[in-house]
């Protein structure tokens, strides 16, 4: 039993090397405007190291799925596919009956595996990690056939003097340092900056076009969203929740409409939500064996993730609370755990403060500082608390958000805004295209029954799960302070911006985790045992996985 639990623990991280290679394989061979960056015979030859490799893994009686190695060089044909998909959107892009027959094909094609996976194939860790995998190659796809400059928040331009978070990138990329000046985005904490910043360097001078690092720039993001799902799988671990289950959490998370728009960011909301995730994941360990260089990686991704951006902090109390409980659990041994609790302060405060406390010194800036929209145009003061959580009154007539006042009534349902965030993003290309808008129209309705029975698990998971009430408390009060906190956001700054979905991605990681722990509450957690709420949930993992595909394809043709 020890030796088979070894063995998942270590296969649950086949998927951050192969992240990592494929997000270099996209930074090396593709660009957004072009079928490739490198000569046909590169293909070639990458094809014949593709066949050799494998075979020769085959000859040793060795399963790609359990070989990180493999299954990376495995999805460079696949990128290939996807470069090619490029070419053929931008041939075909305007031909209506082209674009029907590629997604239905898609559609019956993605449907018929996920069928297999999920209902003919016992589902084990390959199961998870194929998921994952499948997961990451959707955001390849995503990043490598979407402009760099679509379905993105507060871009600016990657100019010197420009604003927004490029901006920020260019100035740190050109200058080696700060900004000594306010300008659009730049109050915020730079780890994400900085990271970029010298990546573009190292990028340009290996020849790279620093006016296209851009796409460079999404590939970061393209890692840290799939190491994100990675996390999300090896917290589920900690919790000792079956594969079945961690395979609809994965699912439902790789295949989050958002999520996969995320994964092309150029700012630094993934940065900031791998790094709560990671957090969370090293809470856990250390619990289970609080040592000095246990909780030292907690308080890197503590003050990490506010040198990302400051809103990680809502994910301290949580973690304060398991600090807490394991020093009363063990009080006799005070003196050790003030030694770590120092360490942990030592480490995680500086890093997360410090750069607050130099906009304050510099700028008059407060601590937390938020800057208010500019557009007036997105106001909406004149609605009460209960029309905020309550009312649906012309909320429903589109599915995307409305931003103008120049419409007839803009968005003002928290609720029924994040869903559409969570489906289109802050865009408007809903209606430029009757298949984004037929499937988005089941996606929106979909992500909003997602949502529903995400608080329907988690419930079920604290009334019946059989882990730790430590545990239950500790995603309880994560997930509870981040939405609390943005709801309180959405009602301090009213307008439309507020209500988009980026603000919670970790809570939503945390619900599926919570969703899959109640998936296993029900069943308990006897792989033979699956039950109508199981199989649902799994009919409703393949119908969203597969929309989700279609979604961002049909995205890709608006490009």
């Amino acid at each position: 039993m020890l030796i088979r639990s070894r063995s998942i623990m270590k296969s649950e991280n086949r998927i951050f090397p192969v992240s990592l290679l494929v997000m270099l394989a996209v930074m090396v061979l593709f660009r957004q405007d072009a079928l490739y960056k490198i000569p046909v015979w590169v293909w070639i030859t990458i094809s014949v190291f593709v066949v050799c490799s494998n075979l020769f893994l085959f000859l040793q009686k060795k399963k790609v799925s359990k070989n990180w190695l493999s299954a990376s060089i495995c999805s460079i044909p696949l990128l290939f596919a996807i470069q090619w998909g490029c070419y053929f959107r931008d041939h075909f892009k305007k031909d209506e009956t082209v674009i029907l027959w590629s997604t239905v094909a898609l559609g019956v094609l993605l449907a018929v595996g996920l069928i297999y996976l999920f209902f003919i194939r016992p589902i084990d860790e390959d199961t998870v990690f194929l998921l994952l995998f499948s997961g990451l190659l959707i955001r390849v796809f995503y990043v490598v056939m979407t402009q760099a400059n679509y379905y993105q928040n507060d871009m600016g331009k990657l100019v010197s003097g420009g604003d927004g978070h490029l901006g920020y990138i260019y100035t740190i990329y050109e200058t080696g340092k700060l900004p000594d000046r306010l300008m659009y985005q730049f109050y915020h904490p730079p780890l994400h900056h900085m990271v970029a910043a010298g990546v573009m360097r190292i990028a340009t001078l290996l020849g790279a076009n620093a006016a296209k690092a851009d796409e460079i720039i999404q590939c970061l993001s393209l890692f840290y969203v799939t190491a994100s799902l990675g996390l999300m799988n090896k917290i589920a671990l900690r919790l000792k929740i079956s594969a079945k289950a961690r395979a609809v959490a994965v699912g439902l998370g790789g295949f989050l409409p958002y999520g996969v728009m995320m994964s092309g960011a150029v700012n630094n909301d993934p940065l900031m939500t791998l790094l709560v995730m990671a957090f969370i994941y090293f809470t856990m360990k250390w619990y289970e064996k609080p040592t000095i260089p246990n909780i030292i990686p907690m308080a890197l991704c503590i003050g990490g993730g506010m040198m990302s951006k400051m809103s990680a902090v809502l994910i301290a109390p949580a973690g304060a609370i398991v600090m807490l409980v394991k020093l009363w659990q063990e009080r006799r041994a005070f003196g050790r755990y003030v030694k770590q609790f120092l360490v942990f302060g030592v480490i995680a405060f500086p890093l997360g403060l410090w750069h607050s406390i130099r906009n304050m010194i510099l700028f008059h800036l407060p601590l937390g500082y938020v800057p208010g929209p500019a557009a007036e145009k997105q106001l909406i003061t004149d609605n009460s608390l209960w029309t905020r959580l309550f009312d649906l009154t012309g909320q429903l007539e589109q599915y995307s958000l409305r931003w103008n006042r120049h419409e007839a009534l803009l968005d003002h349902n928290i609720f029924t805004a994040v869903t559409k965030c969570t489906v289109f993003g802050e865009s408007d290309y809903y209606r430029r295209n009757p298949i984004v808008e037929g499937v988005g129209t089941v996606m929106f309705w979909l992500t909003a029954v997602l949502f529903v029975t995400l608080l329907v698990g988690g419930i079920l998971w604290l009334k019946k799960g059989k882990s730790k009430t430590l545990w239950k408390v500790f995603f309880s009060v994560g997930a509870g302070t981040i939405l609390f906190s943005y709801i309180k956001f959405c009602f301090d700054y009213p307008y439309v911006c507020t209500m988009n979905v980026r603000y919670v991605m970790a809570a939503i990681y945390i619900g599926l985790v919570a969703l899959a722990a109640g998936s296993d509450a029900l069943t308990g957690r006897r792989p033979d045992k699956a039950g109508k709420g199981g199989v649902a949930l799994r009919v409703f993992t393949v119908v969203y996985m597969v929309c989700c595909s279609l979604l961002m394809l049909n995205f890709s043709y608006l490009t």
